[in-house]
């Protein structure tokens, strides 16, 4: 997991449920592998493979670092600009704000 807007980092008041889910063996939903994850409460969590294999980070539009709710505003701050797209569609849309989410967390 590397973002959890229940974490207890925000606020006291929150009760940090939640937790990194792995992929186990068991079946379910006609699956061959599982994972359990809790879910506070109109709370939000985002996942991501720790490490990108091959070293780039993309998503990274604030040059920080790691990918994080500041990207993610980014993007949403340009939507429809034909500059700086991630996918090379020549537009911020759906498909970038997808990058975005699935590179979130430390870059390599």
């Amino acid at each position: 997991m590397v973002f959890n807007s229940d974490s207890t980092q925000y606020t006291n008041d929150y009760t940090n449920i939640g937790h990194d889910a792995v992929a186990m063996q068991f079946g379910y939903d006609g699956m061959a592998c599982s994972g359990i994850v809790d879910v506070a409460p109109y709370s939000v969590q985002i996942f991501s493979r720790a490490n990108d294999a091959n070293g780039i980070c993309n998503a990274d539009l604030t040059s920080d670092g790691v990918v994080d709710v500041s990207d993610l505003i980014t993007i949403i701050s340009a939507w429809g600009n034909p500059n700086a797209d991630i996918t090379g569609a020549t537009i911020r849309n759906v498909s970038d704000l997808l990058v975005v989410i699935g590179e979130f967390g430390p870059c390599p």
